[in-house]
């Protein structure tokens, strides 16, 4: 069957799922999304942490979770500091066979012991923080996730890129303010206010309510209605707030669980137009089915029909990891 050039990337990805070959994930190593100027592209998505990650409900207040995350913090950093790389929050696996997301929590673990100065637990993988590239409410939805979806390590590791990216942006913002106090020293607390108002907008258009809530802050309407009140009241003209890294993820994409090769892998946002592009060949990879998927079937016509139910559940299986990007 061929693609047609005027489908849309959304309906150019089905068919491309369509067509695509399997492979046992038995058979590979890590997976990997090739290069820009490769042709095949490996995609392994893990089903669960895109559930927790990317479906359309509501983001709603988890009280235990912002009750108890200081907690769960103190109880993780007095472990990796008492117990090293034996400490029993770092035995902590996901509930997968894929090999990808495996090696993910892997370096998640020799990520934060290599932050308190530890040797690293899996002599196969970097130390490189396996999160540093998703949108900051992806990292808030793993760090405030108690559900058992992300192990300590990866909820630890999430939770200090944020810290990481926060310290930047107050950075920028304290000389933001600086600059404003220079030009008209008569409103420096004015500045201060405007200026912090201004980012907590910011941060707030991309944090869930479980992390709101453990920070004490105001929802995002009370806090845009303070800025533009703010705004109105200036003597000068108010600069955008400074940028934040990594705030948002692209438009569009999916999660996927990324091998770069050297014991480095990462997720990454992967948009569907570069996955439907003509010079990308998707190469899937085969886990066990769902028992949902596995049950028994009653064709009418057992020809066409078993040929026709294995496409499908092959389309389906991949497809449900998709259902929640836009346009599909």
């Amino acid at each position: 069957m061929l693609i047609s050039p005027y489908a849309s990337s959304s309906q150019r990805l089905y068919d491309k799922i369509s067509q695509a070959t399997s492979t046992p994930a038995s058979a590979l190593g890590a997976p990997t999304v090739a290069s820009r100027d490769s042709a095949t592209v490996t995609l392994s998505v893990e089903a669960r942490a895109i559930q927790a990650l990317l479906q359309n409900k509501p983001d709603e207040v988890n009280a235990s979770s912002a009750a108890g995350f200081n907690d769960f913090l103190a109880r993780f950093g007095e472990q990796i500091h008492a117990q090293g790389k034996a400490a029993p929050m770092l035995a902590e696996l996901p509930e997968s066979a894929d090999p990808a997301r495996l090696a993910l929590a892997h370096q998640a673990v020799n990520f934060v012991l290599s932050k308190v100065g530890q040797p690293s637990a899996y002599a196969e993988q970097s130390s490189q923080n396996p999160f540093a590239e998703l949108g900051r409410k992806s990292l808030s939805r793993i760090a405030f996730d108690d559900s058992g979806t992300f192990t300590s390590a990866e909820r630890s590791a999430a939770h200090q890129e944020i810290q990481a990216r926060e310290e930047d942006f107050t950075k920028a913002v304290k000389a933001q303010q600086e600059s404003l106090t220079r030009r008209d020293k008569s409103h420096s607390a004015f500045w201060q206010q405007l200026t912090q108002t201004q980012a907590q907008a910011t941060q707030l258009e991309e944090m869930t309510e479980t992390e709101r809530a453990w920070r004490g802050w105001g929802t995002l309407e009370s806090v845009q209605r303070d800025l533009a009140r703010l705004k109105q009241e200036s003597p000068l003209a108010v600069p955008a707030a400074p940028d934040y890294r990594h705030l948002r993820s692209p438009a569009n994409s999916v999660l996927a669980a990324v091998s770069e090769g050297q014991g480095s892998a990462r997720w990454k946002m992967v948009s569907i137009q570069e996955l439907a592009a003509d010079n990308v060949r998707l190469t899937l990879i085969d886990f066990a089915p769902t028992p949902a998927d596995s049950a028994p079937a009653t064709p009418t016509q057992p020809g066409a029909a078993d040929s026709g139910k294995a496409l499908h559940n092959k389309v389906k299986s991949w497809l449900a990891l998709y259902a929640n990007v836009s346009r599909y």
